[in-house]
C-alpha cells in the first residue's frame, strides 16, 4: 500500500474530487496548507500507484504529488 499527497489550488479542487471519483477514491484526508493550497491525503495498492498518479497530473492538475511507502508494522506506542 501507498499513501499519496497531493497539493491542491482551491480553484481547482473540484476536478481533484472529480478525478478522485473515477479512480474510485471515496475516502481521503483533507488539510489546509496555506490560504490557496489544500493538502489530501489516501492510500491505494501498490498495482494502482503509477495509473493513479499519472490520472492525477493529467486531470486535478495538482501543485505537487507525492507517494510514500506505507510500514506494514507500525510500531507499537505504550503510555
Amino acid at each position: 500500500m501507498k499513501r499519496i499527497e497531493t497539493l491542491i489550488r482551491r480553484t481547482n479542487f473540484a476536478k481533484f474530487c472529480h478525478c478522485a471519483e473515477k479512480l474510485g477514491i471515496f475516502g481521503f484526508a483533507l488539510a489546509e496548507n496555506t490560504k490557496t493550497i489544500l493538502k489530501a491525503d489516501f492510500v491505494v495498492g501498490d498495482q494502482e500507484v503509477k495509473d493513479t498518479v499519472h490520472a492525477m497530473l493529467e486531470e486535478a492538475s495538482p501543485e505537487g504529488i507525492a507517494v510514500f511507502k506505507l510500514d506494514p508494522h507500525p510500531p507499537i506506542v505504550r503510555p
